[in-house]
């Protein structure tokens, strides 16, 4: 479970989604124009190629540190369910630590 302020980020945006902001590119696309974009909670970066017409010609993802690996197991990654769940028990230990003080 999510213990530190950047784990707490990753749950998020493992449950909800990342928060894109488009950002320049640094490199020039090899078949369309770039389009990348960062999430404001973890800075995962999204590069993609886009063609006429706004088609997506390729989409490539650059993750922090420890992003992917941040609840590995043996069984695999846990679902978007899982990482519901994982949230509300959060959200539910801090409303109880904000009454207990």
């Amino acid at each position: 479970m999510a213990t530190n302020p950047l784990m707490a980020q990753y749950m998020r945006c493992r449950t909800l989604g990342h928060q894109w902001d488009d950002i320049p590119a640094e490199k020039k696309g090899t078949f369309g124009d770039p389009l990348w974009c960062r999430c404001l909670r973890c800075a995962t970066v999204r590069m993609d190629e886009i063609g006429g017409g706004g088609k997506l010609i390729k989409r490539k993802y650059q993750y922090p540190d420890g992003y992917q690996r941040a609840w590995t197991t043996d069984a695999g990654n846990p679902s978007r369910a899982d990482f519901r769940e994982m949230l509300l028990m959060q959200r539910i230990r801090e409303a109880r630590k904000r009454r207990a003080s």
